[in-house]
């Protein structure tokens, strides 16, 4: 797990909350603040961000938890046998 990962799944251990629900939160501030950064630094330019960044930060929790959902009790199946 990378830095990243690893803090969103301590976020979502502390608060309780699914990791996939905490990841879209997570990624969607990490890319509005690189926004507000970037019209900072950059005179009023978005410069780095487009619209597959945003697309991914929105849809790559979905993806986990849509897998987290589909693997999990046959995984919990194989590793407690």
């Amino acid at each position: 797990m990378n830095s990243g990962e690893a803090i969103v799944k301590a976020i979502s251990f502390k608060a309780q909350k699914e990791f996939g629900n905490v990841k879209v939160a997570f990624d969607i501030s990490c890319v509005a603040l690189s926004i507000i950064l970037s019209l900072l630094f950059f005179n009023l330019k978005i410069v780095g961000t487009r619209e597959g960044t945003i697309i991914s930060a929105v849809l790559t929790g979905f993806v986990v938890k849509f897998f987290t959902k589909l693997i999990q009790k046959p995984l919990e199946n194989i590793l407690t046998k």
